[in-house]
């Protein structure tokens, strides 16, 4: 069954196709990037976990957050050539932090191991705790040193570091806390405008509606100036024809 269309029809056919598009293209999108971690590293001098930047090809970056999850083991060794001996057990209380880009720090639960020794080494292992850090960025970060821009090519340096928690002990001591999991990187954007198949559907629909009505519109007028040209033709022949009756 075919239904007449008019113009008022059409256009909204045309602004709701039109208005589908834009909600289309301004939906938010994210993309998450995960990166391990090494495993092992020192107080002094943390670890690094590289995530890739933002690909300006998907649309416009919006937001960031990275979480770092994983264990913590906080560990201390050499604790041989403190003098005087320290007591046991080690008080551990162990934290995490997303130093570069500044992203903030995690405190763990507090715990204590004895003082054990292995190959004339003296240490002290805790038990392993779970991490579960969020960071919540902006896509620019100029005030870090150096500044950082999350969208573009190449990698940003995430700087982790970890701590036994334990006061200081001596020179030689080493605080070989180990870090096991991951960094993962969300991206928040806004896709690029590109017409989903839907809305592109949909636009055609009511640009084709457009056209309909515009060709039918024609055609009456058309028909009408027809039906005006004849009708005079019509009058002079039957004024040049007498009736008759019979």
């Amino acid at each position: 069954m075919l239904v007449p269309l008019g113009r008022s029809w059409a256009r909204m056919a045309c602004g709701a196709a039109a208005q589908a598009l834009w909600a289309a293209s301004a939906q938010a999108a994210t993309i998450t990037v995960a990166v391990p971690l090494p495993g092992y590293f020192s107080v002094d001098n943390g670890t690094d976990a590289f995530v890739p930047r933002f690909d300006a090809g998907l649309g416009t970056l919006t937001g960031v957050t990275a979480q770092l999850t994983g264990t913590l083991t906080p560990i201390l060794d050499n604790l041989q050539t403190v003098t005087p001996p320290p007591a046991s057990p080690i008080l551990f209380s162990p934290s995490v932090s997303i130093a570069y880009p500044a992203g903030g720090d995690e405190i763990l639960p507090t715990q204590s191991a004895p003082i054990t020794v292995v190959n004339g080494r003296a240490q002290a292992a805790g038990a392993p705790e779970a991490v579960d850090l969020i960071a919540t960025l902006a896509p620019t970060l100029p005030q870090e040193n150096p500044p950082i821009d999350f969208t573009g090519t190449g990698t940003i340096d995430f700087y982790i570091r970890g701590s036994s928690g334990t006061p200081f002990l001596g020179v030689d001591v080493v605080d070989a806390t180990t870090l096991t999991g991951q960094v993962a990187v969300t991206y928040t954007y806004t896709p690029a405008a590109v017409p989903e198949p839907s809305s592109a559907a949909g636009l055609a629909m009511g640009v084709g509606a457009l056209v309909l009505v515009r060709s039918r519109n024609r055609g009456r007028a058309g028909h009408g100036r027809l039906w005006q040209a004849r009708r005079p033709v019509a009058r002079v022949v039957a004024t040049a024809v007498p009736f008759r009756r019979h």
